[in-house]
């Protein structure tokens, strides 16, 4: 269902590239810069994020981390019935606001709301794609709605697809909700309820995925990873379409007046 609403939401946003629109509007799509944005995010802040949700995963396994918080979940288990929506809103999130802004912009002629709208898109794209391609050869199988044991939890079979790629590490809703929500919080910095709503979105997705089914989908580690490279993923993304629409350096060429003659150039920073 989840790869299904995805692929509908590309094309329908491909489709609408065919409306008669501003010039400085068609050249943005969810595509727009995707070569150098998924590179970018493997380098430099969003590359130490990648690395560090890699160290973590074994200390919060082989310390017991992973196995102590998924058998105390797995007794209390008050949360559960709440966590459904966080779950359901992994895939309702990219069509709506993505879907919105997009449609948004085209009808307003505003080239920052149609490239949060691509932002979204792209962000969804390459988090699925990188959780997709990680859990076919991690092949950890996901936690048991019992207490496990430390064998179990850290049981990585590494392989090409062992453990499938809808279960395991790293979670798949974490990377893909906090690509998603990184890259608007990117593309709106002074924007106090995109920036704290986030936030609160995320804390409670990630309370989600370790509760939902009886503690069942996801331990510690597989969230925190998540969470790290989707950061990263949304980073790069949300970025990437700032500067596309708001470039970091503009050139302004103007003639000097008065004393001085000649040819100014400014580049501001």
């Amino acid at each position: 269902m989840k790869s299904l609403l995805i692929i509908h939401y590309f094309a329908s946003i491909l489709c609408a590239q065919e409306v008669k629109l501003d010039l400085s509007l068609r050249s943005i799509n969810p595509f727009t810069g995707i070569t150098s944005n998924t590179a970018n995010a493997f380098w430099g802040v969003n590359g130490v994020l990648q690395l560090a949700a890699l160290g973590i995963t074994p200390l919060l396994v082989q310390s017991g981390a992973d196995r102590e918080t998924h058998n105390y979940l797995v007794n209390h288990q008050s949360f559960t019935p709440y966590s459904t929506p966080a779950l359901a809103g992994a895939v309702l999130i990219p069509v709506a606001l993505g879907g919105g802004l997009y449609t948004y912009g085209r009808m307003q002629n505003s080239s920052h709301e149609v490239a949060a709208g691509c932002a979204v898109a792209q962000a969804t794209l390459l988090a699925f794609s990188y959780q997709t391609l990680l859990k076919s050869v991690t092949g950890r199988a996901g936690p048991r709605p019992r207490e496990m044991t430390q064998d179990e939890v850290a049981d990585f079979p590494f392989g090409f697809m062992r453990g499938g790629v809808f279960w395991g590490w790293p979670s798949g809703h974490m990377l893909t909700t906090t690509a998603i929500i990184t890259s608007m919080q990117t593309m709106y910095p002074s924007n106090r309820g995109v920036q704290w709503g986030g936030y609160a979105y995320l804390t409670y997705a990630f309370a989600s995925v370790l509760v939902h089914g009886k503690s069942s989908m996801h331990y510690l580690s597989d969230a925190v990873a998540g969470t790290l490279m989707g950061i990263a993923i949304g980073r790069s993304v949300g970025n990437g379409f700032n500067q596309k629409v708001n470039p970091a350096t503009q050139t302004q060429v103007q003639p000097l007046l008065g004393k001085a003659s000649g040819v100014q150039i400014q580049i501001p920073f």
